[in-house]
């Protein structure tokens, strides 16, 4: 006779991509090649959180405490909304896997009672920034919605560039928006470019304010002139003007890059990151399970021994980027095919150093939802 398990899901609602419906897709599809049919039966209980705001958390938290029971909790949900319920989580002690694509920072003080699996966006950025000032010079402007401002890029990206030139600037300009519900005016950005001539560009817009950005930044000629670099998302739904584009993102590892046979598994992580996040925690429930059950989740048993395709996966808050390897990837773009390229390693900066840990304790503000959750 099989052992029960019953999995509450936290899932978030997004208008950008289906990030619940991949999640879900990603966990069940590892649960079902991992782990044997007559060995344990899964029951899934999906909640539906809307924004991932710390109410609408709390009370799915509420429903899988009591009425649902369940053995353990997994989903998308957001640092920043975590460290706002970390004494629930500390004192209720239910194993519990959160993923995002960490756009805040992850505050190891009050997380300790979560595993979070998660790209690290915050480590990316941070990467990014310090190469775009060794490579282009101290001058690297932020260029930003109003909604993708409100997580921790600014903050990861001046840190970053101040690690490689402590007298590196970031002028900025946040594209407002003028009616609620509506798109920011991204070409009101263009005149402070123009007016700043900044040594590189580090663009967060997503989207459909991405594809505004991107087709009035060619249109204007500004790909001749300034470096451009950004998160994953930036190239997603833009067609492209038929003159090509050069845009520096990022790819995260937990092991080295292996080369061209690399190549097609680079899709896989940038174009799919929750089908992935998914994935990664079906692996890791799946070696609970294997060795033990649902409050094995946290064991060294499980983390030390769960590879996937970016390695080794690290659920542990406070190993968070410790082993990860971020590459510079060079997406040239013709409007038809965007053709990736690893250009080079970068260095990396992790959650324990005390430049990150300082950020933590200073005020800050943001939303609350996870990245591309709206």
């Amino acid at each position: 006779m099989s052992n029960a398990v019953s999995i509450g899901l936290l899932l978030p609602n997004s208008t950008i991509v289906p990030m619940s419906r991949d999640f879900e897709k990603g966990i069940k599809s590892a649960l079902k090649e991992h782990v044997e049919a007559n060995a344990w039966e899964i029951e899934y209980v999906p909640e539906f959180i809307g924004d991932g705001s710390r109410e609408k958390v709390d009370a799915a938290f509420n429903k899988f405490y009591g009425y649902y029971s369940v053995d353990l909790i997994a989903g998308i949900v957001s640092n920043r909304t975590l460290m706002g319920l970390s004494d629930k989580l500390a004192k209720r002690k239910k194993p519990t896997l959160i993923s995002n694509l960490g756009e805040h920072l992850p505050d190891t003080r009050l997380m300790s009672s979560v595993q979070l699996n998660s790209f690290n966006y915050w480590q990316q950025v941070w990467a990014l920034g310090k190469w775009g000032v060794e490579k282009f010079g101290p001058k690297g402007m932020l260029v930003s919605g109003l909604y993708d401002a409100g997580y921790a890029f600014p903050s990861a990206l001046s840190l970053g560039m101040t690690a490689a030139d402590p007298t590196s600037v970031m002028p900025f300009a946040i594209a407002p928006l003028k009616d609620a519900g509506k798109l920011a005016d991204v070409n009101s950005t263009f005149p402070h470019i123009e007016n700043y001539e900044p040594d590189f560009i580090f663009a967060t817009f997503c989207e459909a304010e991405a594809a505004l950005f991107l087709q009035e930044f060619q249109r204007r000629g500004l790909h001749k002139k300034y470096p451009l670099l950004g998160l994953p998302h930036l190239l997603a739904p833009f067609e492209g003007t038929g003159e090509k584009l050069d845009v520096y993102t990022s790819l995260s590892l937990n092991r080295m890059w292996k080369g061209p046979e690399d190549s097609m598994q680079i899709e896989e992580i940038v174009d799919k990151p929750f089908f992935l996040l998914g994935y990664e925690s079906g692996l890791l429930i799946a070696q609970a399970l294997k060795v033990g059950g649902p409050d094995m989740l946290n064991s060294p048993l499980v983390e030390d021994s769960v590879d996937g395709i970016r390695g080794k996966i690290s659920a542990t808050v406070q190993n968070q980027g410790n082993s990860a390897q971020i590459y510079l990837v060079n997406n040239q773009f013709d409007g038809k095919n965007n053709i990736r390229k690893i250009a080079q390693q970068l260095e990396t900066i992790c959650v324990n150093d005390e430049r990150i840990t300082a950020l933590l304790d200073q005020p800050s503000s943001g939303w609350y939802n996870p990245y591309l959750g709206i």
